[in-house]
């Protein structure tokens, strides 16, 4: 990713909102640092290889899809009631092989914090990248995935996980968290000038406004913006 000539990577985005909240997200050195920690498990640790294969593949997932944890691993989420008063459990079954199609080069992911229809989580559709690609396929040779399967990718728990980040966290002395790889994301398609709109569709949010606390980035020039528009095409 490159960055803005004036943008100060140090900075912290800060909510519009009257909490104010800051919203960290991992910077490239620090994204070495984790990515190199994930792989030293995975070279020195046979007996748990798969395991760690799993945690690194998992954080280029969320890196690369800016998905929620809970979209990623399988989750089952609060019960909802049908049109004949039953009580039913909604599950997410989280990014399973099916739900990545390389030919056309997108991933489907479950969308929670969203109405269900009968009971059923929404989806949506994002394209991926030529290195989301590359980590998919070289995940696939060395677990050996059925591409077809339906089964979860990552069969762990989200405790798991922030047990996993948690250690790395205090190996590695800077904070380390699911989230904060879905704000990375954002971060970086923000900085990339990906439009509010097909930002917000990928994040799934309900609202721009929401979408709209990444571009409150202190320091950016715009002026390669401004020099982009073209009143020709009025």
């Amino acid at each position: 990713m490159t960055l803005p000539v004036n943008f100060n990577k140090n900075l912290s985005i800060q909510s519009s909102r009257k909490n104010n909240i800051s919203i960290s997200y991992f910077k490239g050195e620090e994204l070495e640092q984790v990515f190199d920690y994930t792989k030293n498990k995975i070279l020195n640790n046979r007996n748990h290889e798969a395991l760690y294969r799993r945690y690194y593949f998992l954080m280029k997932a969320l890196l690369h899809t800016g998905a929620r944890i809970e979209e990623i691993v399988p989750y089952h989420r609060d019960e909802y009631v049908d049109k004949k008063g039953i009580h039913k459990a909604i599950t997410s079954p989280g990014l399973r092989p099916i739900d990545i199609n390389l030919d056309i080069g997108t991933v489907t992911l479950p969308t929670l914090k969203k109405k269900t229809l009968n009971g059923k989580l929404p989806q949506r559709v994002l394209p991926i990248s030529q290195d989301f690609k590359n980590e998919y396929m070289s995940y696939d040779m060395a677990m050996h995935i059925d591409i077809k399967s339906k089964d979860p990718l990552f069969p762990i728990t989200r405790k798991a996980v922030n047990k996993f980040m948690g250690k790395m966290q205090s190996e590695l002395g800077f904070g380390i968290h699911p989230h904060k790889f879905r704000h990375t994301f954002a971060v970086t398609a923000v900085l990339s000038g990906v439009p509010l709109n097909v930002l917000q569709e990928w994040m799934a949010h309900s609202s721009i406004f929401i979408t709209s606390v990444y571009t409150q980035i202190t320091g950016i020039d715009t002026t390669r913006y401004m020099a982009q528009m073209d009143y020709n095409n009025l």
